[in-house]
């Protein structure tokens, strides 16, 4: 990740928080049981999210018990959206991780929801274990709005809409895998870290039911849609809204998948 990706990782979110918290949507309840099975999650986890964005995240941890919760976000409009959201119940930090100062072995636990890609990976693992509790756990996770590598005939249909605005994939043989669905990548990265045992990764499939309203709204929470000029952003929205209601008949359920990766604190 380059400083210009970071750059734009930390205020791109914070153009329209409403509309973000009202397009993206959260994360399915089996994730934040997970968390509780393995990651010990309860009542009194002291507990820091990176990157909390509108919060979509920070209502699962706060329902499972997480407290202290400690939220580090950079955007200082999102920030006052967690704060006019969950107020007195956590703590806003309206710094990036990076940039923080937190309390060496502070917190029992640490998560960042469909963030992580926008940091520094060793920089920032060796700061987790620098702030996690011997034995505590580091939690990260990403929603894929479509289950990679499987056909889905909305992701066909706005290929063609969509490609010219996406990054390059790289060149060469094969489907490049993009850096939450890296398994082997993270994990590596977990062990060579020296900070942490036990990596492991498991995925939570459910499904969401998009019409052309839903659609306009989640598409336009995607960092390379949200980076357009305004003009040519609407115009690609309404492109996309008019695919659901010419080619679906107005809806399409879709099947997602959310990949959690989880690691203890040695």
């Amino acid at each position: 990740m380059d400083a210009a990706d970071a750059s734009l990782g930390r205020r791109i979110f914070g153009t329209d928080p409403e509309g973000y918290a009202a397009g993206r949507p959260g994360y399915p309840s089996e994730l934040f049981d997970h968390l509780v099975g393995v990651c010990g999650l309860g009542p009194g986890t002291a507990t820091v999210e990176i990157g909390p964005g509108a919060g979509q995240a920070t209502a699962g941890l706060l329902e499972r018990g997480a407290e202290p919760l400690v939220l580090l976000e950079p955007d200082a409009a999102l920030a006052g959206l967690l704060g006019r959201r969950f107020g007195r119940h956590v703590e806003i930090r309206a710094e990036a991780f990076e940039d923080c100062q937190l309390p060496e072995a502070g917190f029992d636990l640490a998560a960042c929801a469909t963030a992580f890609h926008w940091l520094d990976e060793p920089a920032s693992l060796a700061k987790l274990g620098r702030i996690l509790r011997p034995g505590g756990w580091w939690s990260m996770w990403w929603t894929s709005f479509h289950v990679p590598g499987e056909t889905d005939a909305l992701y066909d249909a706005l290929t063609p809409i969509l490609a010219p605005i996406l990054p390059p994939r790289p060149s060469g043989e094969g489907r490049a895998v993009d850096f939450s669905h890296d398994r082997e990548g993270r994990t590596a990265a977990l062990e060579a870290s020296g900070a942490f045992v036990g990596p492991s990764v498991e995925t939570f499939r459910w499904t969401l039911l998009l019409d052309a309203a839903r659609a306009r709204a989640l598409f336009g929470t995607f960092s390379p849609i949200l980076a357009l000029q305004p003009n040519h952003r609407e115009q690609v929205l309404h492109q996309i809204g008019q695919v659901l209601d010419e080619q679906f008949a107005g809806s399409f359920e879709r099947t997602c998948e959310t990949i959690v990766y989880t690691a203890q604190r040695r």
